[in-house]
C-alpha cells in the first residue's frame, strides 16, 4: 500500500514480465498511478498476471486518475494480459478498472483465464481506456465482469473514447451503474485543466497562440 503518491507495484523495461499470484495479495497505490502500474512510456514488453492455484488472489486500486491495472493518471497500457487467478481491479476517478488511465490513457487488454472483475472509475470502462481514452479488449476466456458510472463502456472506451472489443469464449457480463456517479460541477469543462490538463495552442496562420509562451 502507498499512501505518498506512489505506485504500490510498478513494471519498468523493455522485457516480458509475468507476474504470479501466489495467496491472497492486496495493492493500493497514492494519487496518479495505478495499483499495478504498466505505463507505454516506461515498460515496452508484456505483462502476463497468472497463478497455479486458481484461488490465488490480487486485488488492485488506483489512485485519483491511475487504473486498478494498467495506465497512471494520462497514461496509456499495452500489451497486459490476465491469464488465471481471482482478479478483482478497481480504477480510481476517471481511471480504468484494468486499462488506461484517467485523462486520455487508452487500454489494450487480454483476459485469457480467471475469475476477473474490474470497475472504472465515473467516466472510465471496467476494461479499456479510461476518461477520455480508447480501449481495445479480447476476451479469449474465463469469467469476466465488468462495471462502469456513467457515460463509458463496461468494456471498450471511456466516454469520448472509441472502443475494440472482441469475445471469443467465457463467460462475460457487462453492467453500467448511473446511480453512483458524482457530479462535476467544475465549469469550462472544454478548457478547464481537469479535464484537459495540457496547455491550449492555437494556430493561426502559422503563428503559436499560448502554451508556455
Amino acid at each position: 500500500m502507498s499512501n505518498d503518491g506512489k505506485a504500490a507495484m510498478e513494471v519498468r523495461g523493455e522485457g516480458d514480465t509475468t507476474l504470479k499470484l501466489k495467496g491472497d495479495n492486496t495493492l493500493k497505490s497514492g494519487n496518479n498511478h495505478a495499483g499495478v502500474e504498466k505505463n507505454d512510456d516506461t515498460s515496452t514488453g508484456k505483462l502476463t498476471i497468472t497463478a497455479e492455484d486458481t484461488s490465488s488472489s490480487l486485488n488492485a486500486y488506483g489512485g485519483h486518475g491511475g487504473a486498478g491495472i494498467g495506465g497512471g493518471n494520462q497514461r496509456s497500457t499495452l500489451n497486459l494480459e490476465i491469464a488465471n487467478g481471482k482478479i478483482h481491479a478497481v480504477g480510481g476517478l476517471l481511471g480504468a478498472g484494468i486499462g488506461g488511465g484517467g485523462f486520455g490513457g487508452n487500454g489494450e487488454v487480454s483476459i485469457s483465464g480467471g475469475e476477473v472483475t474490474a470497475q472504472g472509475g465515473n467516466f472510465a470502462a471496467g476494461i479499456g481506456g479510461g476518461a477520455q481514452g480508447s480501449g481495445k479488449v479480447t476476451i479469449k476466456n474465463g469469467k469476466v465482469t465488468a462495471k462502469t458510472n456513467g457515460a463509458a463502456a463496461a468494456i471498450g472506451g471511456g466516454i469520448g473514447g472509441s472502443g475494440d472489443v472482441t469475445i471469443l469464449d467465457g463467460t462475460v457480463t457487462a453492467t453500467k451503474n448511473y446511480d453512483n456517479v458524482t457530479r462535476v460541477s467544475a465549469p469550462y469543462k472544454r478548457a478547464n485543466r481537469l479535464f484537459h490538463p495540457a496547455d491550449s495552442v492555437i494556430d493561426c496562420g502559422g503563428v503559436k497562440i499560448g502554451g508556455k509562451e
